[in-house]
């Protein structure tokens, strides 16, 4: 989706900017890592796959309320980065890609019929970039501007 479309169907809208909403998301962010960390270490690939891609999708929540905006489509919030956020310089395109990647994976995951066939490797893959995702998104949101 396009940005115009997210606004124009009512998934992305203007909010008064909240910087302790920005915080709480990254608070979540940061618990749902350890919990994929966790997962990890028990052999529960998929999920803590799942969990990293939540970690994630948090983070990003959160630099979208410190802009004030409200989403209501995980779509949007990777619109909003990429035509926003990476389109001023504030972040890479890998990590946007990164969580479009797990965006679509855990939908599959979790709406399809059969196992993603996680393995250690991935779910490991997860949750670093789980980490260097959500460590950008907290010298973001904590950037004076």
């Amino acid at each position: 989706m396009k940005l115009p479309d997210c606004y124009g169907a009512g998934l992305l809208r203007m909010e008064t900017p909240s910087l302790e909403k920005a915080r709480k998301a990254l608070e979540i962010a940061e618990e749902r890592t350890s919990r994929g960390k966790a997962l990890l270490d028990k052999g529960f690939y998929e999920e803590s796959l799942i969990c990293c891609y939540t970690a994630m999708f948090q983070a990003a929540r959160a630099i979208l309320f410190k802009e004030g905006i409200i989403e209501k489509s995980p779509a949007c919030v990777i619109a909003y980065l990429e035509e926003v956020v990476v389109a001023r310089g504030d972040l890479e395109i890998k990590y946007v890609t990164w969580l479009d990647t797990y965006r679509k994976e855990r939908h599959m995951g979790l709406c399809g019929f059969e196992p993603l066939g996680t393995s250690e490797d991935d779910a490991k893959l997860a949750h670093e970039r789980a980490g260097l995702f959500v460590k950008e998104i907290k010298k973001l949101v904590n950037k004076k501007k």
